[in-house]
This record gives C-alpha cells, sequence and structure tokens, in this order.
C-alpha cells in the first residue's frame, strides 16, 4: 500500500518552505536517485562525498519531476524561476539528509506500521 503525498504533507514533515509551486497534486513516492526518479515522485537532493544532487536537478526536471526538496542555502546557485514558470514546486530546508529522515518518519506514522527492533548478534548474521 501506497499513500500518496501532497505538498502540505511535505511541508509538515519537513518544516520546509514552499519556494515555487506546481498544480499538481499528488505524488507517488520519494526519491534520491536521479537516474530512477519518475514523473510522479518527490525528489530529495541530497549532499554526498562524491555527488551533490543538487547538480542533478535540472536532469531531473527535464525528466517530468515536478517537485524537488533542496538545501536552502544552495537556492542562489539553482534555477528557482525557471521552475515556477515550468510549475515545478521546489521546497527548501536547512538540511536534505534530515528532510528524508523525516519525510520517512511521517509516511511510517501515517501508515500506523509499528517498528520492531531485534537486539544481540547471536543468530541473526549467516555466515
Amino acid at each position: 500500500m501506497s499513500i500518496p503525498w501532497t505538498i502540505d504533507d511535505i511541508l509538515t514533515a519537513t518544516a520546509g518552505e514552499l519556494v515555487s509551486t506546481t498544480d499538481v497534486a499528488r505524488f507517488s513516492g520519494v526519491g534520491i536517485d536521479s537516474r530512477k526518479i519518475r514523473g510522479d515522485e518527490v525528489f530529495v537532493a541530497i549532499s554526498g562525498r562524491r555527488h551533490d544532487g543538487h547538480s542533478f536537478l535540472p536532469g531531473v526536471v527535464r525528466q517530468g519531476v515536478k517537485c524537488v526538496i533542496v538545501r536552502s542555502d544552495k537556492l542562489d546557485m539553482l534555477p528557482v524561476s525557471n521552475w515556477q514558470d515550468e510549475a515545478v514546486a521546489c521546497v527548501s530546508v536547512e538540511d536534505t539528509t534530515k528532510a528524508l529522515g523525516a519525510l520517512g518518519a511521517y509516511q511510517r506514522e501515517r501508515a500506523g506500521v509499528p517498528v520492531i527492533a531485534i537486539t544481540g548478534s547471536n543468530g541473526k548474521t549467516l555466515p
């Protein structure tokens, strides 16, 4: 079962700021891999050691993505005014990695899925 996302859901989960908006009402999921992202998903630009997801934003917008989550300190170098013209929602957050975690926690809470933990190390790892 997949619970769709709305812009309001994303803003609530991440405490982000809506910088540009879209007319798309719902998104099917969230992704961080620009090679696999679908147009009906939200792209979260994660900054890593080797790659910065913000550098892939023009490509994901060309692929049809209508909602992106970016770091607020990267806004000046992004074509946000173009995204407004193309009806691409842009949500600005302080830390996209933390925002991704917040999205996961929010979705788990909405789905009502219990959290289970297995402690100890005996027998969990197969040789």
